[in-house]
């Protein structure tokens, strides 16, 4: 498979909080958890516009169901720390990192965004996995 170049511009990155007050606790990791070496995987989520409509995504709409999310997994807005090397999760309503990102590319172009296409998206990617949050992307050409 060729390897295409994919310029993607940051429209917008920001903190969603849940919508409500949640818990403020520290949950801890199981002793199961401790068995299995921690990693962060990535996540990018992309969707097709419905039918071609072009007015089927709405970032503040999406935003605010994210938030309203994250009351019943307020967990998901926390943050890990490690406390006397035992992971555990801060739940501080912190919030979740969003990102709107847009492409001229069309996923389509990009082979279904398989494993070598992604890592074209270099500059993208590296800014994103540094935050180390999940992501969803949205494709409209």
């Amino acid at each position: 498979m060729q390897m295409v170049k994919v310029d993607i511009r940051i429209k917008e990155s920001t903190i969603v909080r849940p919508a409500e007050d949640t818990p403020e606790e520290t949950l801890w990791s199981s002793d199961l958890d401790l068995l299995v070496p921690m990693v962060h995987i990535p996540t990018l989520y992309f969707y097709r516009p419905v039918n071609g409509s072009s007015g089927f995504f709405n970032p503040q709409e999406l935003r605010e169901a994210l938030s309203r999310a994250l009351v019943p997994f307020y967990h998901m807005a926390g943050r890990l720390k490690d406390e006397n090397d035992r992971m555990s999760i801060l739940c501080n309503a912190e919030g979740v990192l969003f990102v709107e990102a847009e492409t001229s590319s069309t996923v389509d172009e990009l082979g279904g965004f398989t494993p070598p296409t992604l890592r074209s998206c270099s500059s993208f990617q590296k800014s994103i996995v540094q935050a180390c949050f999940p992501v969803l992307c949205y494709c409209h050409r």
